[in-house]
């Protein structure tokens, strides 16, 4: 990042601060071609204009400094969706076009709201100077889809617009392929911002590892999330537990029992069992930290009765497991 604002005359450690200290983020197709260098994947796409989403209408700060650095601001057009005001800057030497997009609200929210497709939901994290995608198991293969499903329709069916065309084109030349449209984790209205982990201050998750049984090894809570929004984090016995959404979703459904009154419960690798509810948590809704909390013992009534370890599940986004506050909690009772 520190040679790219070299070659639009900025200073690095200054546009640092500024966008930590408004909250902005630079997104899109700039962050896009440099995160694929960043993971060492070759691309032919290179950085085009730089732009800087940021929160507040009236926070000029980061314009004042572009006027210091020889910027002029000018009059444009522009075709961006529900953001209150765009400034177009062009350098006095001519070579350089840059924006500074207000969005009128959090600009991560906005690129995860209005982006269209999956690959171009990428931001640069000012704060540890890193990279960062929302889908980067599909992103590093160079995979993308539609996040709207109307949108993905017109695709599917030969029927976007020419503007959405020619993005797409952009990106197909450029060594993209579309894929199938991912539909789960789907029970929240937001995605989980698990981007949290990667902040400077210190959060619950840092510092921590979590044990993957699969693989058989100690792994760093924050690369693991930063992964795939499908790797989750199981929370039991005051330690961390890394599963695959998927994997931990098939082993589940293989180890069952059946317990009065709650019906079919299934148990975790870790011979902890939850409710049928409890267990499409895992896979349906986009939560990042779940906590398995013994809540009482009961007989199955199983061919060969076994003693069953029913637990409460606490579910948590990042925020709410730093915050100590589960978005959700499932008792294993009876469900009517």
């Amino acid at each position: 990042m520190e040679s790219f604002l070299d070659s639009y005359h900025l200073e690095f450690t200054v546009i640092q601060e500024l966008l930590i200290q408004t909250g902005s983020l630079v997104a899109g197709s700039v962050a896009l071609a440099l995160y694929l260098k960043q993971e060492g994947i070759e691309s032919t796409l290179e950085p085009n204009n730089l732009n800087i989403w940021m929160e507040a209408d009236d926070d000029d700060r980061v314009a004042t400094y572009l006027s210091s650095m020889g910027y002029v601001e000018v009059e444009k057009s522009h075709s961006y969706k529900g953001i209150q005001r765009v400034q177009f800057f062009v350098h006095s030497h001519g070579d350089k076009e840059l924006h500074v997009i207000h969005c009128g609200g959090s600009p991560f929210q906005y690129v995860m709201d209005q982006f269209d497709l999956t690959c171009c939901c990428t931001w640069w994290n000012a704060a540890v100077n890193q990279f960062a995608t929302l889908h980067p198991e599909l992103t590093k293969q160079k995979l993308m889809f539609y996040k709207d499903y109307r949108e993905a329709y017109a695709y599917e069916n030969d029927r976007c617009t020419d503007v959405q065309s020619a993005r797409l084109s952009r990106y197909l030349e450029h060594g993209f392929t579309m894929t199938n449209r991912l539909f789960y984790p789907i029970g929240l209205e937001d995605n989980d911002n698990r981007e949290m982990v990667y902040l400077a201050q210190p959060n619950k998750l840092t510092g921590h590892t979590a044990f993957d049984m699969w693989a058989y090894e100690d792994i760093d809570c924050a690369t693991f999330l930063a992964d795939s929004p499908f790797h989750i984090l199981l929370y039991t016995g005051q330690q961390y537990h890394a599963f695959h959404r998927d994997n931990l979703h098939e082993y589940m459904k293989e180890h069952f029992h059946r317990v009065n009154p709650i019906g079919t419960v299934y148990s975790t690798p870790f011979g902890q069992s939850v409710t049928d509810h409890a267990m499409c948590m895992f896979i349906y809704d986009d939560y990042t930290v779940y906590e398995l909390v013994n809540n009482h013992s009961a007989e199955s009534m199983d061919y060969h009765p076994v003693l069953v370890s029913m637990c409460t599940l606490k579910c948590y986004t990042v925020a709410e497991w730093d915050k100590g506050t589960p978005g959700l909690v499932l008792e294993p009772v009876a469900e009517l």
